[in-house]
């Protein structure tokens, strides 16, 4: 019983942590669908936010591996279910 329950919870960790890297280019695509609205609506130019929030996203985003590359192979997330 307790192999299965370990290779669930890995499961669990990989896809979480699959999820994870993923989030930051969904962000950037949110933020790009939604400047290109915004330019639509008002005709305000949004690029330099749009840059500027995606090298934010990338550089936190490399940050969080590293993080998960040092840590233990049994990690403790800290974000509500």
């Amino acid at each position: 019983m307790s192999v299965v329950c370990l290779q669930l919870q890995s499961d669990l960790d990989q896809e979480y942590q699959d999820k994870f890297r993923r989030l930051p280019v969904e962000i950037q695509e949110f933020v790009q669908d939604s400047s290109k609205a915004k330019l639509s609506d008002d005709g305000v130019h949004g690029n330099l936010v749009s840059s500027s929030t995606t090298e934010k996203l990338n550089h936190k985003a490399s940050q969080s591996e590293d993080d998960m590359e040092e840590g233990s192979s049994e990690q403790v997330y800290d974000t509500p279910l």
